[in-house]
């Protein structure tokens, strides 16, 4: 008989990486454990991910999907209705069987001015080019200041591609973060910024991923 399924073993992107990524371009997320009832004022970033093996917090479990939200509450709680066994979404099935969790908080891009220092003066130790990272870096920060929910989720998208052997898994929303071209302009620019930016984060924080 033929095997139905193949196991394998991925590495993920953390909500933990993720939080120091984006630390690194003056953008504050602390994602915590979200938990029902428990009061979520307007606007978020959240990842559903799945616990580590070994007990460790859900900061540090891999993400199998990126998220944001006017009203995360909200948001989740459309979500968390999808694993119920009368509604079979693809995204509710594959979070329930492997038993995810959510960590969620707002996006901040108002953070210190000494993290995008930081963040300029890390290109030439990368050896990429100057003149190219600094425009992203750039860029980014603008479309975060923008739009903060969604300058964030673009670059955790491609933060995940680069640093983990697979982008979030059950991800399915935000398209144009998952491939840059067949897009607007305006819209592909956004995205070749946050991926620029994220790949300049992934090699300085996370070598070990390249």
């Amino acid at each position: 008989m033929t095997n139905a399924t193949s196991s394998h073993q991925f590495r993920l992107l953390t909500p933990a990486a993720a939080q120091e990524a984006l630390e690194l371009f003056g953008v504050t997320w602390a994602p915590r454990l979200e938990r029902t009832g428990e009061p979520v004022n307007g606007r978020g970033l959240y990842a559903w991910v799945k616990e580590p093996a070994d007990g460790g917090s859900a900061e540090h479990g891999g993400v199998l999907y990126w998220g944001r939200g006017k009203n995360v509450d909200k948001r989740l709680a459309e979500e968390r209705s999808w694993t119920d066994d009368d509604y079979v979404h693809a995204h509710g099935v594959a979070a329930r069987r492997n038993g995810a969790v959510a960590v969620r908080d707002a996006v901040n891009p108002n953070a210190a001015s000494g993290k995008l220092i930081a963040a300029r003066s890390v290109i030439a130790s990368t050896g990429l080019d100057k003149g190219i990272y600094e425009n992203a870096v750039r860029a980014f920060r603008h479309d975060v200041e923008a739009n903060p929910e969604a300058a964030a989720e673009r670059f955790v998208v491609r933060l995940s591609i680069h640093v983990g052997d697979i982008g979030a898994p059950i991800n399915s929303q935000y398209a144009s973060a998952w491939r840059i071209r067949m897009f607007s302009e305006a819209e592909k620019n956004r995205v070749y910024s946050a991926d620029r930016a994220a790949y300049l984060a992934a090699v300085h924080l996370f070598p070990e991923s390249k």
